[in-house]
């Protein structure tokens, strides 16, 4: 157990707890307007008696850890696409967008040709330079944020979202091999 001070006090945390949300303080970071201190991060949670946490309050961005965020009618598996059949798609010159989703330093360790940079957290302020009516397919390092980006395109009017399955890494593995990997 950890003695962690609050502004109420103390709380007395789970060694797994602190683990746990060391994590997904790093993964959400940019969801936050800034990094605090442990005990100042704490208040964004609210504790759940199984796991530790709750949800993390995003404060009007991109929340995906948020189940208000899931569109009623989104369906996951009807907005992925395989490594493959976007290869297909950029061989047969289909048009459409290549999103990437991850942050500038990850796009220059590797990318692919043609894609637009638009990193997760800066999704809703460039929204609006998006082609409402074109096919868009979002990528990130292995799918999780191009997911979160599809789910959230969706529910701002983008019927037509794709996340690539695997993800970048996917790609350098079946597709590329030259890529460099992270």
């Amino acid at each position: 157990m950890r003695v962690v001070p609050t502004a109420s006090g103390v709380i007395i945390v789970n060694p797994l707890y602190v683990w746990i949300h060391t994590v997904f303080d790093l993964i959400f970071a940019p969801f936050c307007d800034s990094i605090n201190p442990l005990s100042d991060k704490l208040s964004h949670w609210e504790i759940c008696p199984s796991l530790g946490l709750k949800s993390y309050h995003s404060q009007g961005k991109i929340n995906p850890m948020n189940s208000t965020n899931s569109h009623p009618d989104f369906q996951p598996e009807k907005h992925e696409i395989s490594v493959s059949k976007l290869k297909q798609k950029l061989d047969c010159k289909e048009p459409l967008v290549l999103l990437d989703v991850r942050e500038p330093h990850e796009h220059e360790i590797v990318h692919i040709q043609g894609a637009q940079l638009i990193p997760l957290n800066e999704l809703p302020q460039n929204v609006d330079g998006l082609d409402n009516d074109a096919e868009i397919v979002i990528y990130c390092h292995h799918g999780m944020r191009s997911m979160h980006a599809a789910t959230y395109l969706y529910q701002n009017g983008f019927q037509n979202v794709k996340s690539l399955t695997g993800g970048i890494d996917q790609w350098a593995i079946e597709i590329d091999k030259t890529l460099n990997r992270y």
